[in-house]
C-alpha cells in the first residue's frame, strides 16, 4: 500500500512536478498531517536538510556549474520520502518514469520509459539505503497496526478472489487473506516494489496465505478479474480525471456481484472538517495533482461508473483510512 512515493521522485527528476512555494518569511518546521508516519517523514527531511545547512563548502567547486564561491553553504538535494528510492536496483526491463502525477504512497508509474540509471548491480528489488529500508518499514508497522480493523469492517467472506491495487509492502492484503482463508488475493505494485517487498515483507505464515504478486503499472497493465477490488490510499494521489478512470477500470474487471474497497480519508460533506483530514489533505496538495474527497464526492464517483449500495463507515478521527464499499451489480 504504500509504494508510489516512487511517482514523486520520477517527477522532481523530469521536472514535471510542480512544487508549492511558502512565502519567503514563512518557515515551516512542524509537519502538515496528523498521520504518525508523515510526521516522521517530515522531521527527517527538516533535520537532514539543517544539519546539511550548517557546512560550508571551502573554497572553490569545479563542475559543470561552474565555479562556486567559497562562502557559499553546500545544500545537499532535500531528503523527501522519495529521495533515495531509486537506490533500489532493478532489471533494466522494470524502468519506468513517471506520468504527469506524483503518488506519495504507492508505486504507480507511467507508461513514459526515459531509462534508469543503476547505482551498482545488487540484484533485482534489494536495497542500497538503510533508510529506505526503515522508512517502508515504518509505514509497514502502521498499517499493520490498523489492518484488522479494516478488514473486517464489512463482510467479504462471499468473495473468492481480490486485487489490491497499489498494495506496496503488502501488510493489507496479507490481512486480507488471512482473515478470509478462503480468498485468493493479488498484490499488484510495480516490479520494483513487488521485489522489494518479497526481499524484506513477507510475513512469517505466507504459505498459508493465498497470494499472488503481479508486478505492473495499473493504469497499462491489464489488470486482472476478480470478486474485489482494494485502493489503499489510492485515489487521493489522482486528479478528477485519472481517478475516474481506474475506477472505470477497475468496473471493468470486477465480477458481476463484486465489490470495490476505497480506504481514504473522508472530508465531511460540507469541508468544514475533520480537521485532521484538511490536515492531510492541505499535504497532498502539497505534493501532488491530488486531493481528498468527501462522503458525498465518493459516492458520486462510484455511482456514476455504474457501482450501486455505496457504504461509507467512518472511523475515528485519528485513523488514518474511513472505509468506503460500494458493489457492482
Amino acid at each position: 500500500m504504500f509504494g508510489s512515493m516512487l511517482n514523486m521522485a520520477d517527477e522532481i527528476k523530469s521536472g514535471k512536478h510542480q512544487k508549492v512555494a511558502f512565502p519567503a518569511h514563512i518557515t515551516v518546521h512542524k509537519a502538515t498531517s496528523n498521520n504518525p508516519i508523515d510526521f516522521v517523514e517530515e522531521e527527517e527531511h527538516r533535520k537532514r536538510h539543517d544539519h546539511s545547512g550548517n557546512h560550508h563548502k571551502e573554497g572553490h567547486h569545479h563542475g559543470h556549474h561552474g565555479h562556486h564561491h567559497h562562502n557559499r553553504h553546500h545544500h545537499e538535494p532535500p531528503l523527501s520520502p522519495t529521495r533515495k528510492l531509486n537506490e533500489i536496483e532493478e532489471e533494466p526491463h522494470f524502468a519506468q518514469q513517471a506520468h504527469g502525477h506524483p503518488s506519495h504512497l504507492h508505486g504507480h508509474l507511467s507508461p513514459h520509459k526515459h531509462g534508469h540509471h543503476h547505482h551498482g548491480h545488487h540484484g533485482p528489488g534489494l536495497i542500497d539505503s538503510h533508510a529506505l529500508h526503515e522508512r517502508y518499514r515504518a509505514f509497514d508497522t502502521v498499517g499493520k497496526l490498523q489492518a484488522p480493523h479494516l478488514m473486517t469492517a464489512y463482510d467479504l467472506s462471499s468473495f473468492q478472489s481480490a486485487v489490491d491495487l497499489g498494495a506496496g509492502t503488502g501488510c493489507m492484503g496479507f490481512e486480507l487473506a488471512r482473515v478470509y482463508d478462503n480468498m485468493q488475493v493479488t498484490l499488484m505494485d510495480v516490479p520494483r516494489v513487488t521485489e522489494l517487498v518479497k526481499h524484506h515483507f513477507m510475513p512469517p505464515d505466507i504459505n498459508a496465505l493465498k497470494i499472488e504478486f503481479l508486478p505492473g503499472d495499473f493504469f497499462i497493465t491489464e489488470l486482472p478479474e476478480a470478486d474485489l477490488c482494494v485502493l489503499i490510499k489510492i485515489v487521493h494521489d489522482w486528479n478528477d480525471e485519472q481517478v475516474d478512470k481506474l475506477v472505470h477500470l477497475c468496473f471493468e474487471k470486477i465480477n458481476p456481484g463484486g465489490g470495490i474497497l476505497l480506504f481514504e480519508k473522508c472530508l465531511n460533506d460540507h469541508k468544514d472538517g475533520p480537521v485532521s483530514a484538511h490536515m492531510w489533505d492541505t499535504f497532498i496538495m502539497t505534493l501532488c495533482a491530488g486531493r481528498l474527497r468527501s462522503g458525498k464526492e465518493y459516492r458520486h464517483l462510484l455511482e456514476n461508473v455504474g457501482f450501486t449500495q455505496v457504504q461509507i463507515h467512518r472511523t475515528q478521527e485519528q485513523c488514518t483510512f474511513d472505509i468506503i464499499y460500494a458493489r457492482k451489480p
